[in-house]
């Protein structure tokens, strides 16, 4: 796994949950999701058998998607607050994702490990 594209997917996990505190709108649902790609991208630096990965990425990338969608579900694409729409959360979400499919598959075709 590309060191540097894992730091880069925490940096963008840490600058959601700022925003989320700097504008006092702490949304609990979206940290949690924020909190469960750190660990994943954590437990990435670790020699895990390769199912033993595969199952850790099919439950957090669950659990992310499940709970953003959640959120949203919830609070709709349009804050309330500010009548926009919530560009950020598009945002983070989306880097988010493109960078765990960009690691699941440089994970999937490097060498088996056993």
């Amino acid at each position: 796994m590309s060191k540097i594209l894992g730091y880069t997917l925490n940096l963008i996990q840490i600058l959601d949950i700022l925003t989320h505190v700097l504008t006092n709108q702490f949304e609990m649902i979206r940290v949690i999701s924020n909190f469960c790609v750190i660990g994943w991208v954590l437990l990435q630096f670790t020699s895990f058998h390769r199912r033993v990965f595969n199952l850790l990425t099919s439950v957090t990338l669950s659990i992310y998607i499940i709970l953003n969608a959640l959120f949203i579900f919830e609070n709709g694409l349009i804050n309330l607050t500010t009548q926009s729409v919530r560009l950020p959360l598009i945002l983070f979400v989306s880097l988010t994702l493109l960078l765990m499919i960009v690691l699941i598959i440089r994970r999937t075709y490097e060498p088996k490990r056993m």
